[in-house]
């Protein structure tokens, strides 16, 4: 209790002012950190949904190329093989399917049928056969061009967009709060 005041500095209190300063600096730096992290997150998060929705139309036009070749694989070798059989037993063909059937087919298939007929008997084996092996072509191009690649069910996209929402509202937010929390503690803990 000595009123003079001491000669000595007190080198307790300058520590305990850098100690001070290294914690709200550590802190703040921490809080920054998590503000970056929760920035990143959501930036990911989006980056993520982007690529399933970029993944998603890539999906669906390499079905929409697969549905369009099988349907030529399919229909190409029926049509020719239509006409193929119209040309060479026609009066066969009108007893099964009717006269007023058979002109329909004449009409729209007309021009393949005088195809037909100008190829020469012994090659015909030879075009169907071609024809046959064109349309496996297709069928396995329509096989390996629709192809997919697997993308986020509808629950992980929503898990996602929550993630995202919750790092943004909630962890991002209550920067504020966690640093005010840490101020109101060290003012309590030096004044005990």
């Amino acid at each position: 209790m000595n009123q003079k005041g001491s000669r000595c500095a007190n080198q307790i209190e300058e520590v305990c002012k850098e100690v001070e300063k290294t914690i709200n600096q550590t802190i703040q730096n921490t809080l920054n950190s998590l503000e970056r992290d929760c920035d990143q997150i959501a930036q990911l998060v989006d980056d993520k949904l982007k690529e399933d929705s970029l993944q998603g139309s890539r999906n669906l036009r390499a079905r929409f190329r697969g549905f369009c070749y099988g349907v030529v694989g399919l229909t190409l070798p029926l049509l020719l093989l239509a006409t193929f059989l119209i040309s060479t037993s026609h009066s066969t063909l009108a007893t099964v399917l009717g006269d007023s059937l058979m002109i329909t087919l004449d009409i729209y298939l007309g021009p393949l049928s005088t195809a037909w007929k100008r190829v020469p008997q012994k090659y015909t084996q030879h075009i169907i056969g071609g024809i046959l092996v064109m349309g496996l072509v297709m069928l396995l191009l329509a096989r390996f061009s629709s192809r997919t690649v697997t993308t986020l069910t509808r629950k992980q996209k929503k898990k996602l967009n929550e993630i995202s929402e919750f790092v943004q509202k909630t962890v991002k937010s209550k920067k504020q709060t966690l640093y005010q929390e840490y101020l109101q503690q060290s003012v309590a803990e030096q004044d005990l």
